[in-house]
């Protein structure tokens, strides 16, 4: 042969009268795991190759470059050949069937797409704060948001300044009370507010609030 990857097939035979057969990738590969531990045959073309098993699901095959001193039989007499020691430098998938592989995959792809729909879809409200100045961003989900109240607030020794949208202020007995109103936030839309905040430690801030309405139901949301 011309050293090619080969399009064949290799059979397994259990010794207790199973015979399994895959065909081969086209780099020469292909997938089994041993279903059962003992004595096993395994074969192409016309070498093959006595292998022991110890444990289920637990062993590496050879490749078909071990298999090529063992032509013609159980016991291995002569050489396989150039065309099938380059046929195959086989890997075997053992421990898990291909099939199980599968739904594995097809599990983690329709997690990554309910992730992204709850996630990405949904209304949210971050804050944050690098110690000088406090960023708020509301984003709207797959709805417009109507009827927006952002509100934040701000230990009572803290000193807000440089609003990028001047906000209501009231005073409470904790500190103060910042809030911006919107008529609407149209879906998929970001809306930013920054500030300065000084004299405060960060860890006493509180969470921002957004309220809200969306498809006729009232939402809350806190950052």
């Amino acid at each position: 042969m011309d050293g090619s990857p080969a399009h064949g097939v290799l059979w397994l035979d259990d010794g207790a009268g199973s015979r399994f057969e895959r065909f081969l990738e086209t780099d020469g590969s292909t997938q089994f795991f041993f279903s059962t531990p003992g004595e096993w045959t395994l074969g192409f073309a016309d070498a093959t190759k006595k292998v022991r098993v110890k444990e289920k699901n637990v062993f590496a095959a050879p490749t078909l470059a071990e298999l090529s001193g063992s032509k013609g039989g159980a016991n291995g007499a002569g050489g396989a050949g150039t065309g099938a020691s380059n046929a195959l430098t086989g890997f075997f998938n053992w421990g898990v069937s291909p099939e199980w592989i599968a739904v594995a995959v097809l599990f983690l792809a329709l997690a990554g797409v309910a992730y992204y729909r709850i996630y990405y879809s949904a209304s949210r409200l971050r804050k944050s704060f690098d110690g000088k100045r406090v960023r708020l961003e509301l984003s709207a989900g797959r709805g417009d948001l109507n009827g927006v109240i952002l509100v934040d607030y701000a230990p009572e020794e803290a000193v807000a300044a440089s609003f990028s949208e001047k906000p209501s202020v009231s005073e409470t007995v904790t500190g103060k009370v910042f809030k911006w109103r919107r008529e609407t936030l149209a879906a998929g839309e970001a809306w930013v507010i920054e500030y300065d905040l000084r004299e405060v430690d960060g860890e006493r801030l509180k969470k921002a609030e957004a309220f809200c309405d969306s498809g006729g139901k009232r939402l809350n949301l806190f950052s």
